[in-house]
C-alpha cells in the first residue's frame, strides 16, 4: 500500500538543486515563490522520482525507528525472557525493514502480544 500524504509529511522534505537545499515536495506544481518554481522546474522527471523515492525511505525509516523506540522497554535486564524473546525477533525484523525493495509496499512485522 502506497504511503499516504499524512505519512509523507511526518518527515521534512530535503533535496538539493542548483547548489541550494529545498524543503518541499518536488511534485508540487503550484509554489508560492518564483525561486521554488525555478528549482522545481530545473529537475528532470527522473530526478524528481529519485527525490521522492529517497523521501519515502526516510519516512519508512522514521516509522521503523519510532517502533523500535516504543519497544525499547522490552529489552531491559529486568524483563523476563518469556516477554523479551518474542520482542527480540520483532525488533530484528524491524531493523530489516529498510532492506525491502519498495517503500510503498512494506511488510511490517507483527508486534508480539
Amino acid at each position: 500500500m502506497a504511503l499516504t500524504t499524512p505519512e509523507l509529511l511526518t518527515v521534512s522534505w530535503q533535496w538539493d538543486q542548483g547548489g541550494q537545499e529545498w524543503g518541499f515536495d518536488p511534485r508540487r506544481t503550484s509554489l508560492p515563490h518564483p525561486d521554488e518554481t525555478a528549482a522545481r522546474n530545473a529537475l528532470s522527471s527522473s530526478e524528481i522520482d529519485t527525490i521522492v523515492l529517497a523521501h519515502k525511505w526516510k519516512v519508512v525509516r522514521k516509522k521503523r525507528d519510532d517502533l523500535l523506540i516504543a519497544s525499547d522497554w522490552t529489552q531491559g535486564a529486568d524483563v523476563p525472557s518469556g516477554i523479551k524473546t518474542p520482542w527480540v525477533t520483532y525488533r530484528a525484523s524491524l531493523r530489516d525493514v529498510p532492506t525491502q525493495s519498495d517503500p510503498d509496499n512494506i511488510t511490517w512485522p507483527t508486534k508480539p502480544s
